[in-house]
């Protein structure tokens, strides 16, 4: 593809959230996008509550002045997926985020809470009618 290894990680990590199922688990975690950060500690429990045995490496999350610092226990293309599933989650959310990569963490800042609409959000599936 011609693209660096954390820019594929990163797109694979914006891709994963936007399907149905991955993305009601990541929306139930917060009203907003800042509820729904600092839920993120709790995403490697959830993720085995969907896929028995699928490990994702311990999240910390930390409010700053300017936003949010995330520190992941994990290999680097982990921080880059995760960069990717923020970008595609504050799309959703419908709040402006800017999300940079600096070693093993994220620093997450917020300049527009209300940037779009954001998508629609019911616990249940809307083609099946059932959670």
């Amino acid at each position: 593809l011609g693209k660096p290894v954390a820019e594929i990680a990163e797109d694979l990590g914006a891709w994963v959230v936007r399907l149905g199922s991955i993305r009601r688990l990541m929306r139930f975690a917060g009203i907003d996008f800042s509820a729904f950060l600092m839920a993120l500690p709790e995403l490697e429990g959830r993720a085995l509550m969907v896929v028995r045995g699928f490990q994702l490496p311990a999240l910390s999350v930390s409010a700053t002045a300017e936003g949010w610092t995330i520190v992941a226990d994990a290999e680097p293309i982990w921080i880059h997926a995760l960069s990717g599933m923020l970008r595609a989650m504050a799309d959703d959310y419908g709040v402006l985020a800017v999300i940079e990569v600096a070693g093993d963490q994220l620093q997450v800042s917020v300049p527009l809470t209300a940037f779009s609409e954001g998508r629609p959000f019911s616990i249940s599936d809307p083609l099946l009618g059932v959670a």
